[in-house]
């Protein structure tokens, strides 16, 4: 008997939620390569462009004081552990 084959064809839509959400559910090692490739990603943008990416999130109004909290702790740890 030949085995049935179905394809089946899935459209996921990642919200930032739930990539967030994602994101913490990850070890040090998974989050550390979650950055790894944002900056690999990055470096094929025109010249200048994160900064402004980093300017229009600052902007915008759907940044909370928690979330600012989060990206100024994010920044300031990895400035002090490797200067």
């Amino acid at each position: 008997m030949d085995s049935l084959k179905q394809t089946i064809e899935v459209d996921i839509k990642l919200i930032p939620q739930k990539i967030a959400e994602l994101f913490c559910s990850m070890d040090a090692d998974e989050q550390a390569i979650f950055f790894n490739t944002i900056a690999a990603d990055v470096e094929t943008w025109p010249a200048c462009n994160f900064d402004l990416q980093m300017q229009y999130i600052s902007d915008s109004t759907l940044l909370t004081e928690n979330g600012r909290k989060i990206m100024k702790t994010i920044g300031q740890y990895a400035e002090e552990q490797h200067p």
